[in-house]
């Protein structure tokens, strides 16, 4: 896995653009990719970027981000401006047995057992959504190596708290990003950006949950 995240900096664009795809405010991610990409995130980052979020924010979020940089990608060629393109991404992992490999990485990241993800109510009542999260969220996407697992856990924090209404999730990723290894400013700084671009209103439930599971991390709960 690529050791991706260079500085704050460079996350701050990556959570920036995550939110702004998310609520759809193209204006407002039409200047966050300009600003990113002029801060040396690379293309193929930010292509992984809305990759990452057609699972979490959908697929037409992630589709008008993907045709918005386009627009933002054409205009800076016509002005002159040659962005790094960078690095592509490969596939971690056997896609021979996309459900064992995808579980295995589930596993990882929420630290529970295959058999406590398998009795979680969504997967006893709705199993295909077990099996979609397994094999497409964590290997065909989670499985991507441009983006670390750290990184794609806080562009998934990022996009949660700016899609609101989804509490209980927050507090999971919030647990599974610091199983990670995710250091804890890092979430955070996820916070204090949103708040600089969508207002205290917004982020106020994150932060308050931010606090209470950081208070006492060793005894939080997940809560799939």
């Amino acid at each position: 896995m690529i050791d991706d995240i260079k500085d704050q900096n460079w996350l701050k664009q990556v959570i920036t653009i995550s939110a702004y795809t998310t609520i759809g405010r193209l204006d407002k991610l039409t200047a966050a990719l300009h600003k990113a990409l002029d801060f040396g995130v690379t293309v193929n980052e930010i292509k992984e970027v809305f990759i990452h979020l057609y699972s979490y924010a959908g697929s037409p979020r992630s589709v008008r981000g993907i045709n918005t940089l386009i627009a933002v990608l054409n205009d800076r060629k016509e002005r002159g401006i040659a962005d790094d393109l960078g690095k592509e991404s490969g596939l971690i992992g056997d896609a021979s047995d996309k459900y064992e490999n995808g579980e295995a990485v589930q596993m990882k990241i929420t630290g529970m057992s295959a058999s406590a993800l398998k009795s979680t109510g969504y997967a006893t009542l709705v199993p295909t959504i077990d099996v979609f999260l397994k094999e497409h969220l964590f290997f065909d996407i989670f499985g991507r190596d441009l983006l670390s697992y750290n990184t794609r856990e806080i562009i998934t924090i990022a996009t949660l708290i700016s899609m609101g209404g989804v509490e209980p999730i927050i507090q999971s990723h919030y647990i599974a990003a610091s199983q990670l290894g995710v250091p804890q400013e890092n979430i955070w700084l996820i916070i204090d950006v949103l708040e600089d671009e969508l207002g205290t209103e917004k982020v106020a439930s994150a932060r308050e949950i931010a606090s209470k599971v950081f208070a006492d991390l060793e005894n939080a709960k997940m809560q799939i």
